[in-house]
């Protein structure tokens, strides 16, 4: 949750993180537990108030126990009843911050988890279901790929120690499987120096035990929904009525420009430039490069757009200047025909 709490005893005070919270109580991460039934303060900041309330230590999480199911060691508290306006404030307070973790973004979708430790699968079932996923567990790698072919997973959760068949097999089976090639897998592991070797064989993602709820949600979330890569920003925009492409393009020579302009004039067209050569070009039916820019030369109506992406071909036709020569030689021959027609 990477909420800050103080937690305050009569022997010392101390800042710990809260990993879980609701109405009634919340686990703080502790690698030294207080025993259970000690009476506590915690305090915690919303908005930048501070605000406090007497607890009770209900039970306590050791490392033993805390390693089985995949968290880290610490203690569950139980706030008091309010009995005055500060515990009221309190109450408000965790109120506010349940409210902000539960209008956070849903992530949909179906996952197969395989852990051979079940109270740590129903745990990450538990936390991944909340958020909207359909999960189906196991707890070999024989029953996890069997759960793929039933239903197509849009990513699998395995850990390395698996019964039978470990995690690292499962793995090179997904990537070679006719019908499962391409799943996004994350493999988890006691051993975190298990991530280079996790990587090797196709995980698309580590995590290291134990770890946290947000965390496993985190990580899960952004292999089914990967953030959409960025659009090429948008350098230059205009119309070719106040400026045509001729003295568009020149400048852009002038200026060593890289990116591509598309124009939509007669129809749409696009010129790739590299340092202010044009290194590419397409228009409607015409795939030559060369003949592409000799006809959109002559557009006079339509708009132009350039972006700043780096142009993946490099074949450089001739300098801007030369190729606007040519151009104007092909219309001043048009134009002597046209002449000559006009007096026949």
């Amino acid at each position: 949750m990477g909420l800050p709490a103080e937690l305050a005893t009569p022997e010392r005070r101390r800042v710990v993180n809260v990993a879980d919270l609701s109405r009634s109580g919340m686990f703080l991460q502790l690698e030294r537990p207080i025993p259970a039934g000690t009476l506590v303060h915690v305090t915690i900041t919303v908005e930048g108030q501070r605000r406090a309330t007497a607890a009770t230590v209900a039970h306590v999480l050791p490392e033993p126990e805390a390693r089985i199911l995949g968290r880290e060691p610490g203690l569950g508290i139980a706030f008091r009843e309010p009995i005055g306006l500060t515990d009221e404030l309190f109450r408000i307070a965790v109120e506010r911050v349940i409210r902000d973790v539960r209008t956070a973004p849903r992530c949909e979708g179906h996952i197969v988890i395989a852990d051979p430790q079940t109270r740590l699968l129903e745990r990450m079932s538990s936390a991944l279901s909340e958020i909207g996923f359909t999960v189906a567990t196991a707890t070999s790698a024989i029953d996890a790929l069997a759960a793929c072919l039933h239903q197509r997973p849009d990513i699998v959760l395995i850990d390395r120690a698996m019964a039978v068949t470990e995690g690292l097999p499962f793995l090179d089976q997904l990537a070679n499987h006719p019908t499962l090639a391409g799943i996004p897998a994350i493999m988890t592991s006691n051993d975190r120096s298990d991530v280079v070797m996790a990587f090797e064989h196709g995980a698309a993602d580590f995590l290291g035990k134990p770890f946290t709820s947000p965390e496993l949600i985190a990580r899960t979330c952004r292999l089914v929904h990967p953030s959409p890569p960025p659009r090429d920003p948008i350098a230059l925009r205009g119309s070719l009525s106040t400026i045509g492409l001729p003295g568009l393009l020149t400048m852009l020579e002038q200026e060593g420009t890289s990116g591509r302009l598309t124009i939509a004039g007669e129809d749409h067209a696009w010129i790739d430039l590299a340092a202010g050569r044009i290194v590419g070009a397409g228009s409607g039916p015409h795939a030559d490069p060369h003949a592409a820019v000799m006809r959109v030369l002559g557009w006079t109506q339509g708009t132009f757009e350039l972006t700043s992406c780096v142009p993946r071909r490099t074949k450089l036709l001739l300098p801007i200047m030369h190729l606007l020569l040519e151009h104007a030689c092909r219309q001043d021959e048009a134009a002597q025909v046209a002449v000559v027609h006009s007096r026949a």
